[in-house]
């Protein structure tokens, strides 16, 4: 038994990865959290993550047990069951997806100073998805008019939105599993939410587009990337402040995006973290 348990760990680390996060019993947590808003969506990830770890563990691909190798093939598996294609469809595309992700992360993980994040998921479900997008029909997420449910359902779907999750119940749990694995991530992560569905409100005046997380989800992303991986060093002046002028920029990048004929995903939050990863940091600013 004692080999199992550190492949079910480097499995789960996947999960959790997509937060930033390298926690094997978070990545559990979010599992649950997506099968409670839809089976197909945990199905369907879990295979992503799983053909993902096993071609590059084969491969002897380097960060496979830190779950560094599985949290992109998840994230396509999520989008292969949020495309609404039939499950024998969705589950081919998710092993395909799953499989060309691993020379992406390689290529990012050469070039200096630039994380890959999630930038293979949101190219190789773009080419997938982005031309596919009319043939099958998406269930649009669930919105609501009424001030204090919208703020509160679009506060905890900008956690279940980054794994393309629906409902206050499945973000809550999310929540909790990024304070499991750590409170500052569990911390910068409702910061980027709250920050962000304030931001997006105050420009929409309108609850109903917030109340479904889609503005916030990749600012829960940024912020904890700046403040607990990019900037970790920091004092917490600087974290905070850099946190919150990343959710700005990530929100700028996301309305500049909207108009694109492409799969936006998480691609505002890939490139926030790539222009706080290129500049210097406070630490870096200080000595020169």
């Amino acid at each position: 038994m004692a080999p199992i348990l550190p492949r079910v760990c480097a499995y789960f680390r996947g999960f959790s990865q997509i937060f930033l996060t390298q926690n094997a019993l978070s990545g559990l947590l979010i599992v649950c959290a997506m099968a409670l808003s839809s089976w197909q969506l945990a199905a369907l990830a879990m295979l992503g993550n799983a053909v993902q770890l096993a071609l590059a563990a084969a491969l002897h691909v380097d960060g496979a047990s830190r779950g560094l190798m599985g949290y992109n093939g998840a994230l396509v598996g999520a989008a292969a069951a949020a495309s609404g294609a039939p499950l024998h469809i969705a589950a081919a595309l998710t092993a395909a997806g799953a499989a060309a992700v691993i020379p992406l992360q390689q290529v990012f993980d050469r070039v200096p100073r630039i994380p890959a994040v999630t930038a293979p998921f949101c190219i190789v479900a773009g080419l997938l998805f982005g031309p596919l997008g009319n043939l099958w029909e998406t269930t649009p997420p669930v919105a609501s008019s009424q001030l204090m449910t919208g703020l509160t359902s679009g506060l905890f779907d900008g956690f279940s939105e980054v794994v393309l999750a629906d409902g206050i119940v499945p973000g809550l749990i999310i929540l909790a599993a990024l304070c499991v694995a750590s409170v500052q991530v569990g911390g910068f992560a409702l910061l980027g939410s709250a920050l962000g569905l304030a931001l997006a409100w105050a420009a929409h005046l309108d609850v109903v587009p917030v109340s479904t997380g889609m503005f916030n989800y990749s600012a829960v992303l940024t912020a904890i990337a700046v403040g607990t991986v990019l900037w970790p060093r920091a004092g917490w002046a600087a974290r905070l402040t850099g946190a919150a002028t990343g959710v700005v920029l990530t929100l700028c990048i996301q309305w500049a995006m909207s108009g694109l004929p492409v799969p936006t995903y998480t691609w505002p939050f890939v490139i926030t973290a790539w222009i706080f990863a290129l500049l210097p940091t406070p630490a870096e600013v200080k000595r020169g």
